[in-house]
């Protein structure tokens, strides 16, 4: 045991590494990049359900073998308690625990995603379905290449049945 009163970005990285759960009990998270590093690294975060915390870590469901970390509604002593019980009964089953590994090393947190739905949100609020315009481009590029195959296709039976009249000299 030691502390340390100091920062170090390589120690940072070693902690997050060597953990295998991270507590962020926060009051108050407009965001967190805590609990996004402890994804990426695979230890699996119990935070407070709040702002941010609550947008990027996905409470784990015991059915339907989903989730990337846990997670308690209310700032009080008792749900945490109750919420980091139940994370190392989780832990204790080694199979389900290196599942909930996987799917929190494998969560998307990039920019790209964030614009994606952000996007996304804004186009719904102003009435317009992206679903809806994304199947038909898909429909339509289809449609595309299938023309493109089939014209293909003639023009090559076609040069073909040309080239046998040739080759026989007729």
């Amino acid at each position: 045991v030691s502390a340390n009163i100091f920062y170090s970005e390589a120690l940072s990285h070693k902690i997050y590494a060597s953990c295998d759960a991270f507590l962020m009990p926060s009051a108050f998270e407009p965001c967190g990049l805590s609990q996004l590093m402890s994804l990426r690294y695979g230890t699996l975060p119990i935070v407070r359900e709040t702002g941010g915390l609550k947008d990027t870590v996905e409470p784990y469901n015991e059915y339907e073998h989903t989730g990337t970390g846990f997670s308690f509604a209310n700032y009080n002593a008792h749900e945490m308690l109750h919420c980091i019980r139940r994370a190392v009964k989780v832990y204790n089953d080694k199979d389900r625990w290196m599942e909930l590994v996987n799917n929190a090393m494998n969560t998307d947190s990039s920019w790209k995603k964030s614009a994606t739905e952000y996007i996304r949100l804004q186009y719904k609020s102003i009435g317009i379905d992206t679903d809806k315009y994304q199947t038909n481009y898909i429909v339509l590029a289809g449609i595309k290449m299938v023309t493109i195959a089939l014209i293909s296709m003639i023009a090559t039976v076609i040069v073909t049945f040309i080239a046998a009249k040739i080759g026989a000299g007729i």
